[in-house]
């Protein structure tokens, strides 16, 4: 269990020097343990009178510290961030001078907190739910400016509130069910079998959207992954190496001279991405080294959010990349036609893949004359960008934890239908909502376990 009626006490400021250093305090004695310190007598709940406040004070905070200039601001009553009240005290921020009042502080009765106890206080009254306590832990750790959006924005509610209002829907749905089944004898109906399937369509057809969109979510630690695949010798390596901008990835003549997948960090036109090189795909294996890359290059590929797929313009184009092209996704693929300084051999690809229709995006690229390489920028930049514009906003931390739940509601919710579509009964139905309800309130918070609060906030630093 959770202690919630003790006073917790934390630096809430980064480490190191700066100018202004925060100390906070939250729970019931708060108040008093500030006042304490002041070198004055002062009564804060007679200056706030139950209303926030920002005061400028003096602080005793040890025998060598007795006048210490101080900013302290108030929030008295349930209107703060935990709903309990909580001070922030605000001076020079000198680390041992943070640290001597976080111990004056303990000396006079707080206890100093744990990792991440303000945010789960916060949860626990109700002031945030679990997607926006992660969204908090995202915006701490946010290494971009998309990282720092996409923490903002599940921070309003941006996921938390449709699933909230499907959650709602799908209780109402439930009562009209167990309503009916209470007056079966009576012939009462409170939902048709057609407005059933509707309501578990729409529900359905939500839950997989949320899943689709966070399937390649579930880490922070970049925005968006765009791997170059292709078969040995293709001139994969050539290209990574230009936009990374080193000789990292070894080039040679020599098919199958990458055997792992190598990464960088790249920014196109302020979208930041990782750009993955992999192994040559062999379609058949000399020996187990080839076969644990090819292994690993299918791995990383189903991580993908935009594929270079990569046909070399004096190998000419084979069966394998004909069905890659059939199988990829056109809006999330671009065809790079490398050694393109081959003018002929890459005319000759250029046109089979516009006869066939393929409606991948297709640039030539030789990165022994630099000609391309621009123009495939100026394609991979838009195309990252309207991902993202179309990506629910998700941290990593939530994607990772409301996946299994989102899948299992989904299920559920496919069972409901095939119960309504055999005429199976509306108690079964109703036996399926009552799970698909339970896993979307693991989602949103609403049922939570004592492990779940502990990998969540265990993640956070002291102080928030």
């Amino acid at each position: 269990m959770y202690a919630t009626d003790d006073t917790i006490v934390a630096i809430a400021s980064p480490p190191g020097g700066a100018a202004r250093g925060i100390v906070r305090l939250s729970g019931p004695q708060s108040l008093s343990l500030v006042e304490s310190l002041f070198v004055e007598s002062a009564s804060l709940h007679e200056l706030c009178r139950n209303t926030p406040r920002s005061l400028s004070v003096r602080l005793r905070v040890s025998n060598l510290l007795e006048n210490v200039p101080a900013s302290v601001n108030v929030w008295p009553n349930y209107r703060s961030y935990t709903r309990q009240p909580t001070v922030e005290i605000h001076t020079f921020g000198c680390s041992p001078l943070l640290d001597a009042l976080v111990k004056s502080l303990c000396a006079a009765g707080a206890r100093l907190a744990q990792p991440g106890e303000f945010t789960l206080r916060s949860f626990l009254a109700g002031r945030i739910d679990l997607p926006q306590a992660e969204a908090v832990l995202g915006v701490i750790d946010a290494a971009s400016q998309r990282q720092l959006d996409v923490g903002l924005q599940q921070l309003a509610g941006g996921l938390s509130k449709p699933l909230a209002e499907l959650r709602d829907r799908l209780l109402n749905t439930c009562a009209d069910l167990e309503a009916g089944l209470d007056f079966v004898d009576e012939d009462i109906q409170f939902i048709s079998d057609a407005q059933l399937q509707e309501q578990l369509d729409n529900a359905l057809r939500f839950v997989q959207d949320v899943l689709q969109q966070m399937q390649h979510r579930t880490t922070a630690e970049v925005d968006f992954r765009v791997i170059l695949r292709g078969r040995p010798n293709a001139g994969k390596s050539s290209l990574w190496n230009r936009f990374a901008r080193n000789e990292q990835a070894l080039v040679s003549d020599v098919p199958g001279t990458t055997r792992d997948y190598l990464t960088a960090r790249i920014r196109l036109h302020d979208v930041d991405c990782q750009w993955i090189d992999t192994a040559g795909s062999n379609l058949t294996p000399l020996h187990a080294i080839d076969a644990s890359a090819t292994e690993r290059t299918s791995a990383v590929s189903q991580s993908a959010d935009i594929t270079v797929l990569c046909i070399a313009a004096d190998l000419g184009i084979s069966d394998w990349e004909r069905q890659q092209l059939q199988q990829l996704d056109p809006k999330r693929t671009i065809v790079a036609i490398t050694k393109a300084d081959l003018v002929d051999s890459t005319m000759a690809i250029h046109e089979e893949i516009v006869a066939a229709d393929w409606m991948s995006s297709v640039v030539p690229v030789s990165c022994v004359r630099s000609g391309g390489v621009t123009e495939l920028e100026q394609l991979l930049a838009p195309l990252i960008k309207s991902l993202g514009d179309a990506e629910i906003s998700v941290v990593g931390a939530t994607s990772v934890r409301c996946h299994e739940s989102l899948r299992c509601a989904a299920e559920s919710l496919e069972a409901a239908q095939t119960i309504v579509q055999n005429n199976l009964g509306h108690e079964l139905v109703a036996a399926e909502l009552r799970i698909a309800l339970d896993e979307l309130g693991k989602v949103v918070g609403a049922i939570y376990t004592d492990d779940v609060l502990d990998r969540v906030f265990s993640r956070f630093c002291i102080g928030k």
